[in-house]
């Protein structure tokens, strides 16, 4: 089957190496915008089978992305690319509605078949993938109870989880403690009733928090 793909990754190298491969095995590449207006520019000239996107842009992260994809071609599946299996990709990109996540350490041939499956319109979500973030969609879709009221910091630890930062990189950043960032941590997901980082920004981003 032929498929034609936009590449969208910001890296030069990635970006010539993604394109070699799927050209090697008989993709057509339609266009390979390195920002996420490129992506709206290409999209103007038609929709393709798959977007492949890279997680970051100099304009703006993926979640800026695929919102800006979905307002304009609700439909299209978009697969993502990313270095490795960041708990914030991953929520962000269930959430937003991606048909799977691809990692840097997947082989090429899985990459091509995996594009494929998505052109024909399946979800390549692994089970143990989803697993981890549907109790967070579920929570998430209640949006507007009114006894979830986050605190200002409890506001800054859970939109630094959904950058994927660690508890160090938040304590450092914050001026806090790292003992003082675990505790905030604990308390933040006992209070939206999420078993872990994943699903909390799960919950973040289903409640419109993250922009």
């Amino acid at each position: 089957m032929s498929i034609r793909i936009l590449l969208a990754h910001s890296e030069p190298i990635a970006r010539e190496g993604l394109y070699k491969l799927l050209v090697a095995h008989g993709i057509e590449i339609v266009a390979t915008p390195h920002t996420l207006a490129g992506v709206r520019a290409a999209l103007e000239g038609g929709a393709p089978d798959v977007i492949l996107i890279g997680p970051s842009f100099p304009d703006g992260d993926i979640l800026q992305g695929m919102q800006s994809i979905r307002g304009t071609h609700p439909r299209l599946p978009i697969l993502v690319f990313a270095p490795f299996e960041q708990a914030a990709w991953l929520a962000r990109s269930v959430a937003l509605g991606a048909s799977g996540c691809v990692t840097g350490d997947a082989t090429g041939e899985e990459l091509v078949a995996t594009l494929r499956s998505v052109a024909a319109g399946e979800s390549v979500w692994r089970r143990d993938q989803l697993r981890r973030v549907t109790p967070g969609l579920a929570h998430a879709t209640v949006s507007n109870e009114p006894d979830v009221h986050l605190t200002g910091r409890e506001t800054d630890v859970l939109l630094e989880l959904c950058k994927g930062s660690t508890n160090r990189q938040i304590a450092e950043l914050l001026g806090i403690s790292y003992e003082t960032v675990k505790e905030h941590v604990q308390h933040l997901l006992h209070k939206i009733g999420v078993e872990d980082r994943t699903q909390a920004a799960v919950w973040a981003v289903r409640r419109g928090m993250i922009a």
